[in-house]
């Protein structure tokens, strides 16, 4: 019997909670709908698309389907870490983030192996492949494609589909990971309790894939979304890691409700 599969059935109590296995389709807020399906005509990349009577924060607007919404698309193009982006050459401004998440907790290091889920459009990959340079290792899995980036070796599909995991245990060669990063967040629908506990759900699935890939002094970085059910999934990553923070970081914007915590050092009671 692997490690992997010890080490899988050690954590069977902390994750009992978590629903059987079945595809959510994700993007991550830094993935664009208008992207999707390969809307140009806006001529600005990130254009989510907004159905009608969905929510955009605290105001609701009706607008027809398939129209980009005009405020958020004003503000969008205005945005410091958008143009930024464009500049410095990342895919998104969630870059950003990363950035500074790992400035103030090096999560990243040199010569270090990292999986990215949910990766798409590639941004924190592409921080990631920087931070441990040719001797580390970044790879990136998403159900949808991701298109190459120097350092980083792309899966397609779901990184909860046993097939996905074995690929991305090949591509690992047998070896734990320093840490797992989660920028996930599933498609929208605009009732915010839904999206919360969607959100949960797929955090939950990456801590579980986290344990039973990370070495015992490595780190878990997720997104999650004030609201029911976070302080819960926080006590559970309590009972996994030794230490776990919260961090808002600055380039998150404020009227979000996201924020990420941060595990690190796996109890030895799981390993």
């Amino acid at each position: 019997m692997s490690a992997w599969a010890v080490r899988a059935r050690s954590i069977s109590a902390i994750t009992a909670g978590v629903s059987p296995l079945r595809r959510i389709r994700t993007t991550g807020l830094r993935r664009c709908a208008a992207a999707r399906n390969a809307r140009r005509s806006t001529a600005v990349r990130g254009c989510p698309i907004i159905t009608i009577g969905a929510f955009c924060q605290k105001r609701r607007y009706i607008i027809a389907k398939n129209r980009v919404d005009p405020l958020w698309l004003r503000r969008h193009q205005r945005d410091p870490y958008v143009r930024r982006s464009r500049v410095e050459g990342y895919r998104s401004r969630a870059a950003y983030k990363l950035l500074e998440i790992d400035a103030r907790e090096r999560v990243l290091r040199s010569g270090a192996r990292v999986v990215d889920l949910g990766a798409a459009p590639g941004s924190w990959s592409q921080v990631a492949a920087a931070r441990v340079g040719r001797q580390g290792q970044v790879i990136a899995v998403d159900l949808l494609p991701l298109q190459p980036l120097p350092g980083v070796t792309v899966v397609e599909g779901d990184f909860c589909d046993a097939a996905v995991v074995a690929r991305v245990e090949a591509l690992l060669g047998g070896e734990a990971v320093d840490a797992v990063l989660s920028d996930m967040a599933p498609n929208l629908s605009g009732v915010w309790d839904r999206d919360v506990a969607h959100a949960l759900e797929l955090a939950e699935r990456a801590l579980a894939f986290a344990v039973q890939h990370l070495k015992e002094n490595g780190a878990f970085l997720v997104k999650v979304f004030q609201g029911e059910g976070v302080d819960a999934f926080r006590h559970q990553m309590g009972r996994v890691f030794e230490l776990v923070k919260s961090l808002k970081p600055a380039s998150s914007r404020a009227e979000s409700r996201e924020f990420y915590l941060l595990g690190r050092g796996v109890r030895s009671q799981l390993l």
